[in-house]
């Protein structure tokens, strides 16, 4: 039984190795969307080993990082973020971020 319980796993972590280094616009920001069932504080640790924090998603497993260095996207990769995205795009730039 436990076999079942790691074929998700494996396809998750095939999806995350599979999607390639995201191309962020203006806004210099990541929303960085982590595994849902992990707690606020292990999103929070996890995110901020990767750059500096800016702000949290609507979801506990969001979290919007500063994109400071090419760097960050493969450090919050590392750290177990499941899907990267330009946080201007979806929405989730803090004020004033991604303007203009």
């Amino acid at each position: 039984m436990a076999v079942f319980g790691l074929v998700p796993a494996a396809l998750v972590a095939s999806l995350v190795a599979a999607v390639p280094s995201p191309a962020f616009g203006r806004s210099g920001t990541i929303a960085a969307v982590f595994p849902p069932w992990w707690t606020a504080a292990r999103v929070f640790e996890a995110a901020a080993g990767a750059g500096p924090l800016l702000d949290a998603g609507r979801a506990s497993f969001v979290m919007v990082v500063g994109f400071t260095d090419p760097g960050v996207a493969d450090r919050l990769r590392a750290a177990g973020a499941i899907f990267l995205v330009d946080a201007a795009a979806v929405g989730c730039a803090p004020s004033g971020q991604g303007e203009g």
